[in-house]
């Protein structure tokens, strides 16, 4: 493959209904995992003085409420992967993956997400690859547009997760913030994959830089109240393993 620039765009399903990397509780979020990680990520967006930086990594900030939303992920993807087992639908990587999570704390967990995602999204900064809010807004609108013409719409409980934060500040600022981080992470991953001579030596070109990267963070934590007790290298040893984890 050649070496050049190119941007991951987030699906519209997944942009539109947020899924995460982690997958989170009520009935409808047992039932829908789409459902239950957006109430993971309200969850987070809600919290008091939630823009406040709990920790650093390599100088990018983590906010409480990216924090907090990641930590309830957590604890919801175990809980959804619990409820799964022996269905048809639970596969062997999700039987590793739950046997991996036994190990670590939601919080550790939580914590190990953010360190990767902000390490990744401060190299993608470095080298230009990184898109602006702006840019982040307009292609959510233009991809709600795509979707609204092929007759895609929301679940009523989704929905209703989008009115408890407001149509506007969930579409042009968490949403669009969202975008923005992912897609700028998607160009950097896109980026190294694309250096590599076929599909499957690329992404494992990809798990060893993210594996470097994790290792190599500089983690600073702020706020030691709210990260209490937390272990940054049990949640690089998390996110390691996670990365590295295979079907």
């Amino acid at each position: 493959m050649k070496n050049k620039k190119a941007v991951i765009t987030v699906s519209i399903i997944a942009l539109l209904l947020m899924v995460a990397s982690v997958i989170a509780s009520t009935d409808n979020a047992m039932e829908d995992p789409q459902v239950g990680v957006a109430e993971a990520e309200v969850a987070g967006q809600l919290t008091p003085n939630g823009d406040r930086v709990v920790a650093k990594v390599n100088g990018e900030n983590i906010l409480a409420k990216d924090y907090l939303g990641s930590v309830e992920k957590s604890r919801y993807g175990t809980e959804y992967l619990k409820a799964n087992v022996g269905k048809d639908t639970f596969t062997a990587y999700d039987e590793k993956w739950l046997k991996m999570r036994d190990d670590y704390s939601p919080e550790e967990i939580g914590l190990g997400c953010q360190i990767l995602d902000a390490a990744e999204y401060g190299e993608a900064k470095k080298i230009g690859l990184d898109i602006s809010l702006e840019e982040a807004r307009s292609f959510i609108k233009k991809n709600r547009q795509i979707a609204e013409e092929d007759g895609f719409q929301l679940s009523e409980p989704y929905q209703e997760i989008i009115n408890e934060i407001g149509e506007d500040a969930y579409w042009n600022e968490f949403a669009a913030r969202a975008a923005q981080k992912n897609n700028s992470i998607g160009a950097l991953q896109q980026n190294i994959i694309e250096q590599a001579d076929s599909v499957e030596e690329g992404y494992q070109l990809l798990r060893d830089y993210q594996t470097k990267l994790i290792k190599e963070a500089q983690v600073e934590i702020i706020d030691e109240e709210l990260l209490a007790n937390l272990s940054v290298e049990k949640a690089k040893e998390y996110i390691i393993s996670f990365t590295n984890l295979t079907m």
